[in-house]
C-alpha cells in the first residue's frame, strides 16, 4: 500500500528530532554497524566530522576576509 500525497506532505513538514552532537563514539557506532544500512561510502567508513571539528573549521572559515 502506497501513502497517499497529504501524509508525504504531513511527513516532510513534520519537525524531526535534533540528532544531537556528532561524537568520536558516534563515528565508531557508525562504522560498527555500516554493514547493516546503505548509504554512503564516507559514512560507513568513518570520513566524517565530529560537531567540534566542523564548529573549528566554520569559525575559521569564517573568520577569513573576502577577497
Amino acid at each position: 500500500m502506497r501513502p497517499n500525497m497529504e501524509e508525504i506532505v504531513c511527513l516532510l513538514n513534520t519537525d524531526m528530532p535534533d540528532q544531537g552532537p556528532v561524537t568520536e563514539e558516534t563515528i565508531a557506532c557508525t562504522i560498527e554497524q555500516s554493514h547493516r544500512f546503505r548509504g554512503s561510502f564516507r559514512v560507513s567508513t568513518g570520513l566524517i566530522w565530529t560537531t567540534q571539528d566542523y564548529e573549528r573549521r566554520r569559525k575559521d572559515t569564517l573568520s577569513r576576509p573576502l577577497p
